[in-house]
């Protein structure tokens, strides 16, 4: 189902509702699981010297949450209720050394306290 939306900001976006199996990738952010639920693509911005999507989905209680993402996927900004709640400050994109990614020995797996 497709839903056209009208902002006050004068600009409209199209916002999508489905499930994990109709999701087309192209109307969501890069980089994220399908995930059932409404997306709405806000706009342009930008965040640390970064060009990103705003994008605006609701949880299961119905608050709104604005995301910023990066057209390769990095999440640059959450915004809810008008706070902004995580916000990237500066963005280096340079090669990391394998040891960056290395299991820490010693590292136990435990089960989580709520399945």
């Amino acid at each position: 189902m497709d839903r056209s939306h009208s902002y006050g900001g004068g600009y409209r976006t199209q916002a999508r509702q489905c499930n994990a199996r109709t999701r087309p990738t192209a109307d969501y952010p890069p980089g994220q699981p399908a995930a059932a639920g409404t997306y709405a693509r806000l706009g342009n911005s930008v965040v640390a010297g970064e060009q990103c999507t705003l994008w605006r989905t609701t949880d299961a209680d119905g608050h709104p949450t604005d995301a910023c993402y990066t057209p390769d996927g990095l999440l640059l900004q959450v915004a809810q209720q008008g706070q902004v709640t995580v916000r990237a400050l500066s963005v280096s994109r340079a090669t990391q050394p394998d040891s960056v990614f290395a299991i820490p020995s010693g590292l136990k797996r435990e089960a989580p306290a709520h399945p």
